[in-house]
């Protein structure tokens, strides 16, 4: 009996975890939020998976986190990023 209530625990667990990570979100409409978590509680397993991916995948990066590939001017100190195109810049 007790390898039941710990896969039932877990579910929870896992459930509650995706539910609050949906009611965070501020992507979602209050109808889509309501619709995900509904999604997560009425099919148990696939719906928590499901959400979560769709979450992970619709996540937009954070404005202050740069990315390893992204450069800006104080990656090259001294060297002019933006050269002249035309005979009309100086």
């Amino acid at each position: 009996m007790k390898p039941i209530v710990a896969v039932v625990l877990a579910l929870a667990v896992i459930n509650a975890t995706v539910t609050v990570l949906v009611l965070r979100s501020v992507s979602l409409l209050r109808t889509q939020k309501l619709a995900q978590c509904l999604i997560v509680w009425l099919v148990p397993v696939l719906g928590a998976i499901v959400v979560a991916i769709f979450l992970s995948s619709n996540r937009e990066p954070s404005p202050h986190r740069r990315t390893h590939h992204t450069r800006g001017e104080e990656d090259y100190p001294g060297v002019n990023l933006y050269p002249p195109h035309g005979p009309s810049d100086p």
